[in-house]
């Protein structure tokens, strides 16, 4: 059996709640997705690739808009990575298309992905109408701008 996620990840990278406000953003997705069979948080000591799976159809430069093709995007997210602690360090590399520079959290992914310390799961909800209050709740009560990310494994 295959299962959905959303991960809910900040905007920005290295955000990470205080476990006070982790546990009450908790409580309130479980609310907005009872149905889920999982709702949890995860924290890294290091930034983490959060994937899309098998939804990911492209990546294209966030300058020039060529498509960045699997081989080169591999080799950016080797270099980029530190190790199991530290993750991913997010400099900026000459990207293979157009010479200028971009950090990979700044590439256009089709489906979305995110770069985090932290994430919400939500896993097999049949719920994703009640997606937008969940963003706009954490948004407004924890001054977080988060993004969801839709994971099929």
């Amino acid at each position: 059996m295959s299962d959905s996620y959303i991960c809910l990840v900040p905007i920005d990278p290295y955000v990470v709640p205080s476990p006070e406000s982790r546990s009450v953003i908790i409580a309130a997705v479980r609310r907005l997705f009872p149905d889920s069979d999982l709702i949890d948080d995860v924290v890294s000591s290091g930034i983490q690739f959060i994937g899309c799976g098998s939804n990911l159809d492209s990546i294209t430069c966030c300058h020039c808009k060529a498509v960045i093709s699997d081989g080169a995007w591999g080799d950016l997210m080797s270099i980029d990575y530190k190790d199991s602690q530290q993750g991913f360090l997010l400099q900026a590399y000459q990207m293979p298309c157009c010479g200028t520079t971009a950090r990979l959290c700044d590439l256009k992914y089709d489906f979305d992905i995110g770069f985090a310390r932290f994430c919400i799961r939500i896993r097999n909800t049949n719920r994703l109408s009640n997606l937008p209050s969940a963003i706009a709740a954490i948004r407004t009560i924890f001054g977080i701008d988060i993004k969801p990310v839709y994971r099929h494994v």
